[in-house]
Formats: C-alpha cells, structure tokens, sequence
C-alpha cells in the first residue's frame, strides 16, 4: 500500500472515529444526566415515618447513582479510546501531507489531547461525586457533574471542528499528495515534432523512467501530453523489460508497476512486428557502422540480428519511416543507426529519436 491509498483509508477512518467518540460522548453524558436527575427529586422527610425510612431512600439513592456513574465511567473510558484512536489517525495523516496541511492537523491534536487530560480531570473516575452522594452533600455532588459539563462541551466542539475541517479539505489533501507522489515527465517541452503516427519505445528508456523516479523518491509515473499518436511497443521489448536480472531471478528490468502504467494508463499496445529479410538486412548494414558493432561478440551480433528489441524497433522503422515515428530510447545504439540511414541514405527524416535526461525529454536527432 502506498502513501496515496493508506490516506485514503485513513480519510475514511476519520469520520468513522468521530462518530464512535460522539456516541460515547453522549452516552457519557446522558449518565451524568440522569444522576443528576435522581439528586434532585425532592426527598419528602416530612413523610418518612422513621430514620429508618430515611435511610433506605438515601441507600436507593445512593445504590442508583453508584451504579449509573459505572456506566458514566465505561463510556468515558470507551469515548478516551476511540479519541486516542482517533489522534493515532491524524498523527499518520500529518505525516504524510504537506507542511501546508500538517501544521493545522498538529492544532488539532493538540487541543484534542488537553481536551481529554480536562476531562479526565474534572471527572477524576467520578470519585468526588461518589463521595458527595448523601442527602447532605447532594448539592456538592451536583456542582461536582456541572463542573464536567463544559469539558463535555468543548470536546464535542473540537471532534465537531476536526470532522468539518476533513469534510472541506480531504479531496485537496488526496491531490496535494497525489502530486506530490508522481514523476511528472512533460512531453510538451522537449517534443517539438509534427506529424509524429508512432510513438514506440525500447526497454532501456523505460528503466530510465524507473531509475528516475527511483532517484527523486517519488511513487508513482505522470507521463502527460505524449503526441496524439499510436503508442506501440513490440513484444521483443516487452520480453526486455520482463526479463530478470539473474538468469531468471531478481527484479525485472522495467518493473511490474511501470509496465502496468505503459500498458493499462498510457494505452502502450504491443505488436509483433516480423522483420522481413529485406529490413533486416537494411538495418544491419547500418548497425555494423555503429561503435557497438564493431566491438560486438558473434554472440552479440547475433542476438541483434535475430531476436532484439532494438531489431524490432528499427525495422519497424524502416516499415514506416514516411509515417512520421518518434523512438524513446535509453539507447544510443538506436540513435546512431537513424543517424547512418540519414548521412548514408539520405533516409530516416521522418523518424526522431528521443531520452530522457535529467527527468526531461531531449531530442537526439
């Protein structure tokens, strides 16, 4: 689970834990309400034949009370709970907004928490009035739960003010973060091309996105005004990016996380290309000009001949270098191939390739 979907799980507790704490909350006070209902029923001593009679409506006075501030104290006690909860929950959400938010969230957990130090205080476990249930000191006892009341108040006022500050401001905070998460790579600088048909890209620019992000510490990708364009990618570099770092073990090169977001959010539709012997041929001719080639391996030759993604990407385009192509490619062997067509050929006008560079788009041809 990452920053943006633990907020919001912690959002949705927000309201949940307030309501929990209001409810207690007045359960709580609705006990306070009814021990001081039963304090002020008129003792008639002028009807109690007996001191007997006396003390037996004091003793059921009394047991009544006792009983009810039990209660009193379970639902305070329930209340405190859910309210620790409650700044356990914002204490996590300042952590992970901006200063913008977290300075008022910090407020809040400050007045909620002298909150319940005076209300715990001014009921203290209900012991002063417990002490003060006789007929003598009922008046003391009363003036003991009045003292609770405004601690009562003002906490309600606080979980009140908290709900009510998350109602206004819990889409922003989801969007503040939301961007605050994202690599934002902007087509829109560096892309100065017209006419562009095809967008396909190799599996080095990609890692170049995930190595990116990995170094500004960001979540997630934001790729936006990519040119109206068909965005594809063949399999060849699709099985480039899958393939693990040691002979079937480690991590992928291209994450499963950024190919999800190449395939499911930017629409990247894979294709098979089949370079014919024609186009490949063409292709080699000009890749054994290039620095790589001549210090290729049989082995490594063979393998761009036969099976690469760089293979697949520039006989793609060959196929359709009058299309307009644009290449993202985190390979500079793919840019001196383009480049030979063009001195050599007089070929390849049409295709531009592009890298990333310091988290920017740059041309390279």
């Amino acid at each position: 689970m990452d920053k943006l979907e633990r907020l919001s799980a912690l959002l949705k507790e927000v309201p949940e834990l307030i309501n929990l704490a209001l409810d207690s909350g007045a359960e709580f006070n609705a006990s306070l309400n009814s021990i001081e209902r039963i304090l002020k029923e008129e003792l008639h001593i002028d009807k109690a034949k007996t001191q007997d009679d006396l003390d037996a409506f004091e003793g059921s006075i009394r047991r009544k009370c006792i009983t009810i501030l039990k209660q009193a104290g379970r639902h305070l006690k329930k209340m405190l709970s859910r309210g620790k909860d409650l700044l356990k929950c914002l204490k996590e959400i300042s952590g992970i907004v901006g200063p913008k938010y977290s300075k008022d969230i910090d407020a809040f957990m400050l007045v909620l928490s002298d909150s319940f130090i005076n209300l715990k205080s001014s009921f203290g476990k209900g012991r002063a009035i417990k002490k003060n249930l006789t007929y003598l000191d009922r008046s003391v006892a009363m003036s003991e739960i009045s003292n609770v009341w405004p601690n009562i108040a003002a906490m309600k006022q606080e979980y009140l003010a908290i709900a009510d500050y998350f109602k206004k401001n819990s889409s922003q905070l989801v969007i503040d973060v939301e961007d605050n998460m994202k690599l934002t790579i902007d087509f829109s600088s560096g892309f100065q091309v017209r006419n562009v048909r095809y967008v396909i890209i190799d599996a080095q620019f990609a890692r170049s996105l995930f190595e990116a992000k990995k170094a500004a510490k960001k979540e997630r990708y934001a790729i936006i005004n990519l040119p109206k364009a068909e965005f594809v990618v063949p399999k060849e570099v699709v099985s480039e990016m899958e393939k693990k770092s040691y002979s079937g073990f480690g991590t992928p090169l291209v994450p499963d996380d950024l190919r999800n977001y190449l395939f499911r959010i930017l629409g990247a539709k894979v294709i098979d290309v089949h370079p014919t012997d024609s186009e490949r041929q063409q292709v080699v001719s000009n890749w054994w000009g290039t620095s790589k080639a001549r210090h290729a391996s049989e082995y490594e030759a063979n393998k761009f001949h036969r099976h690469s993604g760089d293979m697949a990407i520039l006989s793609f385009c060959v196929r359709n270098e009058n299309r307009g192509v644009a290449i993202l490619s985190g390979d500079s062997e793919i840019r001196h191939v383009v480049e030979r067509f063009r001195r050599n050929e007089d070929r390849m006008k049409n295709v531009s390739v592009f890298a990333l560079k310091s988290g920017n788009i740059e041309r390279l041809t």
